[in-house]
């Protein structure tokens, strides 16, 4: 049985791009903290981070409430992470990786399984509560 579940991928790849758009288009105004010289990148801001992770993290939800098990549940929430990690390092890439581009996939890979993740296993503390 494959565990690849190309929506809950597409689901984690849109909900990056979408996060890193708005970010690109609004940095100066919200996400640089006043540090406009900073490249538009979701690391380079404590508030792009966290709109970053959100925005993940509602993939997550989506995918996990569409869940029928704890396995799916799982799997959904790696595939959403698999599926954002690689829209980071497309955006990375095409945006010009710099010199530190290792370290920037490692911390921004954990930032995207965290809060796809952190969405996922959201739905299992609701459907504890019901």
């Amino acid at each position: 049985m494959s565990v690849l579940r190309w929506r809950a991928i597409l689901y984690g790849a849109a909900a990056f791009l979408i996060a890193h758009t708005i970010e690109r288009f609004l940095w100066a105004r919200f996400f640089s903290a006043g540090n406009a010289a900073l490249p538009a990148w979701f690391l380079n801001s404590g508030r792009a981070v966290l709109f970053t992770a959100i925005c993940l993290a509602i993939a997550g939800l989506v995918v996990g409430a569409m869940a029928r098990d704890r396995r799916e549940l799982l799997a959904g929430a790696a595939n959403v992470a698999g599926g954002g990690i690689v829209a980071m390092i497309v955006a990375l890439f095409t945006g010009g990786p710099g010199t530190i581009f290792p370290l920037v996939i490692i911390a921004g890979g954990a930032l995207v399984i965290a809060g796809s993740f952190a969405g996922a296993l959201a739905t299992l503390a609701v459907s504890a509560r019901r």
